[in-house]
């Protein structure tokens, strides 16, 4: 079971957190690799921690627009994937994207079975 949750539309340079489920899956120590790619198509790795539950890495974008979000587990892209996030200027983003926001919020939870 898969499930993808994330607000209409994140504030850019807002940090959430990304979180792979992978304990029922037999091994949930198998490798996960998150990809990133900006709306200019450029690709970026996220590095992953082991968690309880599997796996998570904090997103920050920072750039406006239509992101992807690639998640392999175990060498095999997860079903869905990759997962569509838009990122929008708001009210609450920093001045100086140097910064991210400390807040972090939860973006992402996957269930790979």
């Amino acid at each position: 079971m898969f499930y993808f949750s994330t607000s209409p539309a994140i504030p850019l340079g807002q940090t959430r957190k990304i979180t792979i489920v992978t304990k029922d899956c037999g091994q949930k120590d198998l490798p996960c690799k998150v990809t990133l790619v900006n709306p200019k198509g450029q690709n970026s790795d996220l590095p992953t921690t082991a968690s309880t539950d599997g796996y998570e890495c904090d997103f920050t974008p920072d750039q406006p627009g239509e992101w992807k979000v690639k998640v392999e587990y175990a060498s095999k892209e997860v079903p869905k994937s990759p997962f569509t996030v838009s990122v929008e200027i708001s009210e609450t983003t920093p001045k100086q994207l140097a910064k991210p926001a400390e807040q972090a919020r939860k973006l992402l939870l996957l269930d790979v079975l």
